[in-house]
Order: C-alpha cells, then structure tokens, then sequence
C-alpha cells in the first residue's frame, strides 16, 4: 500500500484545506494511506479527524516581515522562510526533512508550502506541488511583477530575484545533497506541479 502525504502550511483559511480534503478521500477510496501535514487550528483540525484523516503538525511557521506587499512571487517565497537567516532556514528544512522521512509515505501532495516542497524535493520524495496559478511561480527568467507602475518596481523586483537565487544556492550547499534544489525550475517543475 502506498501512503501519501497531504501537506498545508501557508494561509490563514480553510480554503487549501477545502481543495486537499477531496483529493485525500480519492487517494483512500483507492486504497492509498493517506496523513495530513498542517496548521494546528481548532478549525483545521476538526475538519480532518471528522473526515476521519490521521494529521501531524507543521513546524512552527517563520514569516519574514515585509514593509510594504509582495512585489513579485520571489518576495512572497522570501517571506515564506526562504528570506530567513541561513541557519533558521536549514534548521526548518531539516525540521521537515524529519516529518516528511517519519512519515514513511512515498509521495507528497503539497498545497501553500513552499518549505516542505523544497524538504521533498531535497529527499527525492515524489511530491506534487498543488495551487492556482498564484502559488505556483513561474520558472522562466522575466517574471512577473504585481505592481509594475510603482517607481522602485524594476530594481526592488531584481533585488528580490537575486536574494532569492541566493538563498537557494546557499541552502542546497548547506544540505550538501545532490537533489536540493538550486533554482525555482528545480523547485516547481512542469511536470511536478498540478494548477487546481
């Protein structure tokens, strides 16, 4: 029996929760063990266990504060922990590299976690990142900009691109392993990614 992890870290709402929960009845009535990663809420939890879904907690989540609202998607994925200080960005990598190995499952469905994609993805485990076109980045060079009419929008956008290539690189030679990503064409594959 193959088992799959459903994982749901970033947002504030039930609505990742709404899309995963079908997809984790599919994957049981076909005979796959399935466990959730998520938020600890009240409301998260209840809607799980009342599904009868066995779930784990996510590691506590790190946020990068930012004076004014993402400008691109390298900023939204800088405030979600890539933007953290590198030894706080290892050590929640190596957090979730510990939850998704204890997990024993052989595949991941990942919806609003851009840090467990990046574990997975470290580890070889077959995952699938999950969102609408909004969490899924794209992967060629000139992406987009939210809001290109603010005067700094062109350079604070390439400042952002340039940390966040940074923080990549130095954490795939911080892990020391070959399947660490370097890149977002590493981290969201084409053929890795499902928009829903």
């Amino acid at each position: 029996m193959h088992k799959v992890l459903l994982v749901w870290e970033q947002g504030g709402n039930l609505g990742h929760l709404a899309r995963l929960l079908p997809i984790a009845q599919a994957l049981r009535d076909r005979g796959a063990e399935v466990e959730f990663v998520l938020p600890a809420g009240d409301a998260t939890r209840s809607h799980v266990e009342a599904a009868g879904f066995p779930w784990r907690a996510v590691p506590v989540r790190m946020h990068v504060p930012g004076d004014a609202p993402a400008i691109n998607q390298a900023e939204v994925l800088l405030r979600c922990g890539f933007g953290l200080p590198a030894g706080q960005l290892h050590a929640l990598i190596l957090e979730w590299r510990t939850i998704l190995e204890a997990s024993e499952a052989t595949a991941a469905v990942i919806d609003a976690s851009p840090l467990a994609l990046y574990a997975a993805r470290s580890l070889g485990l077959n995952a699938v990142a999950l969102g609408h076109g909004f969490e899924l980045p794209t992967t060629t060079a000139a992406r987009p900009c939210f809001a290109p009419w603010l005067p700094d929008a062109a350079p604070r956008a390439a400042r952002s691109e340039e940390r966040l290539a940074q923080s990549l690189d130095l954490l795939a030679d911080t892990l020391g392993v070959p399947a660490a990503p370097r890149g977002l064409g590493e981290l969201y594959p084409h053929d890795r990614t499902a928009l829903c």
